[in-house]
């Protein structure tokens, strides 16, 4: 039977083992007399311990040791955190890891930022030019038409074409081609009905490739509606056109506006004896030119293009766009020969064409429509492209314009024309100069594109890619 201690015995079981317990001066310890351990002997921390359970009566004891130890209690542990030769290599290794993720993330970005994007349908590929009355016909009338195109569908799959462009198919008088529009939402009888394009635009889409169509601004048609209200004096439609009054006998123009002269030649104005007054047209006197002056005309045209981009248009082809707006003053144009005879000049090439393209106000209106374009483009995989049509010649910087600015887009590219030369001095040097001429002007960061042929336009990837290389390093 376990016999229990006299208190006697407890007292001298207790003063044994506390002179037995270790001493350690690097605890902060106050004797009994409250005093502090001398200067130099390190600074001390102590914890209460219990000697014995609380039943029996016990006092604690103060327990110290020398050095940190495993299996330390919490109270030793933050006395020990707080000393200098463990809080700054704690707090060093800290800010070095933050300064480090800082590092690591302003890296990354930086390499985001600078590195070039990955390639766009548009510039990864051919892009397959199709005139629609002579690609196939297949109801046998003689022209070809929307149905044969979607026939052929997998002849440019085979050909690994990305890209489609049709030019025009609208309803048209077909005075030239099709680019005189009298409904610029309706599908030309001859290729077919909207039904049939929609079922073409869906053939295409199911076989990965994507579709470019003509937009045409400039004109319309003499038979569009527009114009057919405009010469009756319908009050909204009056001035979609470019009206002046002029001087005539039997319908021909004796006095016209201006000197201005149409790019198929002969004076740009034309009689009309319904309104009594004389109209512009740049091109054919059936192309009667529209007056982007007037707000609604801009708007008119603005709501074409989202008409086919809510069909599902990959882009859009804007032809002869430097004509879209013409000098209000109506000064005649320069002579190229000063000399010649005003009365014979019958040529678009015997004048400088300083009122006539390429004026102030005309790349807002690209830029507008570009805008209206990136709202159809925020879905993934439907960028919608844009390509302008302009023949500047030797003027090349009027071409990059085009481009746009580092602040603004416009086109993701202008035609280039320029090859067209290369048959006449047909040497490698010469084409180095023209794809270098190119490549010289085009604003950094842009894409180049290079046209072959009148009827053809061919964007090859893999040639962009070295050229690019070859003259942007």
């Amino acid at each position: 039977m376990k016999r229990r201690m006299s208190k006697e015995e407890n007292s001298n079981y207790i003063e044994m083992h506390a002179d037995l317990g270790v001493e350690n001066k690097g605890f902060d310890q106050e004797g009994e007399d409250g005093s502090k351990p001398a200067e130099g002997e390190g600074e001390t921390a102590s914890v209460q311990l219990s000697a014995f359970e609380a039943a029996d009566g016990l006092s604690e004891l103060d327990y110290t040791q020398i050095k940190p130890y495993a299996g330390m209690p919490k109270e030793v542990l933050l006395q020990y955190s707080t000393q200098a030769c463990y809080r700054l290599p704690r707090e060093i290794l800290f800010w070095f890891t933050v300064l480090c993720t800082l590092v690591l993330v302003a890296v990354t970005a930086t390499i985001i930022a600078l590195s070039p994007q990955c390639l766009s349908w548009w510039q990864s590929s051919p892009v397959y030019q199709i005139y629609p009355r002579s690609f196939q016909d297949s109801d046998q009338d003689g022209v070809g038409d929307l149905k044969g195109i979607q026939n052929r569908l997998d002849h440019f799959v085979y050909l690994n074409v990305k890209a489609v462009w049709i030019s025009p198919f609208y309803k048209s008088p077909m005075k030239d081609f099709g680019y005189d529009v009298e409904d610029f939402r309706e599908i030309d009888p001859i290729f077919g009905t909207m039904e049939d394009f929609d079922n073409l635009l869906s053939s295409i889409h199911d076989r990965g490739l994507k579709l470019i169509i003509d937009f045409i601004p400039n004109h319309t048609s003499d038979k569009h509606v527009w114009f057919q209200r405009s010469r009756n004096g319908t009050e909204k439609y009056k001035d979609y056109y470019i009206w002046k009054d002029c001087e005539s006998v039997n319908g021909t123009v004796t006095k016209p506006p201006n000197n201005w002269v149409s790019v198929f030649g002969n004076s740009a104005w034309q009689f009309d004896a319904v309104r009594g007054q004389c109209y512009l047209h740049q091109f054919l006197k059936e192309q009667p030119d529209l007056n982007f002056r007037n707000a609604d005309v801009l708007k008119e045209m603005t709501d074409v293009i989202r008409f086919w981009l809510e069909k599902g248009v990959d882009g859009l082809r804007m032809d002869a766009v430097k004509f879209i707006l013409e000098a209000e003053h109506l000064r005649d144009e320069p002579q190229v020969n000063p000399e010649q005879n005003p009365e014979n000049i019958t040529s678009h090439s015997e004048l400088y064409h300083d009122y006539t393209d390429s004026q102030v106000g005309l790349h807002v209106i690209l830029q507008g429509w570009r805008q209206v374009m990136d709202e159809y483009s925020t879905e993934p995989g439907r960028y919608r492209f844009m390509v302008t049509e302009s023949y500047d010649y030797e003027k090349i910087g009027r071409t990059m314009m085009y481009y746009g600015t580092s602040f603004v887009q416009e086109a993701n590219f202008p035609f280039n024309f320029y090859l067209l030369d290369l048959p006449e001095s047909l040497s490698g040097r010469a084409c180095y100069d023209l794809v270098k001429l190119w490549m010289s002007n085009m604003p950094k960061g842009y894409w180049p594109n290079w046209v072959v042929s009148l009827v053809v336009f061919v964007l090859y990837a893999v040639v962009s890619s070295l050229v690019y290389t070859l003259f942007r390093g």
